[in-house]
């Protein structure tokens, strides 16, 4: 009765953990380059189960817990692209990342090309982390006319102001996500072979139906194994009430 129990909370948490996941893309669907998560799940351990005979162990089966929510999958498909001429919007064609230096220190990782000037004229992402070109952070001043060729270089009047440093990770799909959708770079490079696009953003990857089909079926199963929960527990209390008369 206990297995029934823990098997069914095992799956009530791990269809909590698809709906977080779930929400999170519906709440991104219209932030540029994110990229659509599904959670992956695994089972626990199986363990064998023996029964007692006439002083003997004899093997039953195989019992598991219940499904384990074991890491969220990134699906790497580039989106729409989205024409905006905005100089300052920018969209990577193929794979690689924009990298960017975040306050506290750290570096990471975005699709996300919609970049600003801030007020001493460094160029910063959406988060208000610093652009990073291969010399480090990027600074254009007050420059409104500028140019970003396929390679990434960054073009003013006055000549070329940096190259932005674009990272292709070996295993973009496995890179963790930060909370403000950009992600955690590991250190690895195995060299840009894309294009970057001025004046366009690319769309995120995200699609409504999908994610709403996802969240009706997450939702079903956690009634579901809430339900075998009640159940189970309120056999348990008869159970044990008529053992105590008996």
């Amino acid at each position: 009765m206990d297995n029934a129990i823990y098997t069914a909370t095992a799956g009530m948490l791990t269809r909590a953990r698809a709906l977080d996941v779930t929400a999170n893309n519906l709440a991104n669907i219209n932030t540029p380059g994110y990229k659509r998560q599904t959670l992956i799940t695994s089972t626990f351990q199986e363990h064998m189960t023996y029964r007692l005979s006439n002083g003997q162990s004899d093997q039953v089966g195989a019992t598991t817990y219940g499904a384990l929510a074991a890491e969220v999958f990134s699906y790497e498909g580039q989106g729409n692209l989205w024409q905006t001429d905005r100089a300052l919007d920018l969209t990577i064609a193929g794979d690689g990342f924009f990298t960017i230096a975040n306050p506290d220190g750290s570096i990471s990782l975005t699709r996300n090309g919609q970049f600003g000037l801030n007020p001493e004229g460094f160029l910063v992402s959406a988060t208000g982390g610093f652009v990073l070109g291969v010399d480090g952070p990027i600074q254009l001043g007050g420059a409104s006319d500028v140019t970003v060729m396929p390679n990434g270089q960054i073009q003013t009047p006055e000549g070329v102001a940096a190259n932005l440093r674009v990272v292709t990770p070996e295993n973009p799909a496995g890179l963790a996500q930060n909370a403000d959708g950009t992600y955690v770079f590991d250190g690895t490079d195995v060299g840009f072979t894309g294009q970057v696009l001025q004046n366009q953003l690319e769309t995120s990857n995200v699609d409504v139906l999908d994610e709403m089909i996802s969240m009706m079926e997450a939702s079903r199963a956690f009634q579901m194994c809430s339900q075998a929960i009640r159940m189970l527990d309120s056999v348990n209390q008869k159970t044990t009430t008529e053992i105590g008369r008996v």
